[in-house]
């Protein structure tokens, strides 16, 4: 695996400003870290993006937005969901 820096950012603001052209972000499950190692991706920095504000389930009447760190599994027990089977999902 190639050297690279690790940053947290403390806002969303800041990893945006932060990611640049050899830049990647990782979160949750994602296999950014396995990629590397096998030299398939080599950015030079990794943003973590995993203490951001960016989880919340909320039905509204568009549909349900769900954050983008949020856990599946956190998805499939909220009340909301399992009320309205067939509810139109939209991630954002």
């Amino acid at each position: 695996m190639r050297p690279f820096t690790y940053k947290i950012p403390s806002s969303i603001r800041e990893a945006t400003s932060d990611f640049g052209q050899n830049s990647g972000f990782v979160a949750g499950g994602t296999t950014l870290i396995d990629l590397m190692k096998l030299e398939v991706m080599t950015p030079s920095q990794v943003i973590d993006i995993n203490r951001l504000p960016m989880r919340g389930i909320e039905l509204t009447s568009d549909g349900l937005r769900i954050g983008a760190l949020e856990k599946m599994s956190a998805v499939a027990e909220h009340p909301e969901v399992a009320a309205k089977n067939g509810t139109k999902i939209r991630h954002i």
